[in-house]
């Protein structure tokens, strides 16, 4: 597969090669589609969390709270 990067993203990557930190582009690339990947995971594991939470309201499963420590109490108690 080969890639063509803008020059400000190539220049990037050719930084990040001399820097040490990465023995090749390849290798920058990888790991920023590797940071991508659990990017994507983690906003789908929120939207799921926040759909789960608004069918529990939807259903009267909640609590109000007007401070903020009764949040935190109630936080650590879901946890």
């Amino acid at each position: 597969m080969n890639v063509s990067l803008p020059p400000t993203l190539e220049e990037f990557t050719r930084k990040k090669v001399e820097s040490g930190l990465y023995d090749s582009p390849g290798e920058v690339i990888r790991e920023a589609l590797r940071l991508m990947h659990v990017r994507d995971q983690n906003s789908e594991a929120l939207r799921q969390s926040v759909a789960r939470g608004f069918e529990q309201v939807d259903q009267g499963h909640f609590e109000d709270v007007s401070t903020e420590a009764e949040f935190m109490r109630l936080a650590r108690r879901s946890q």
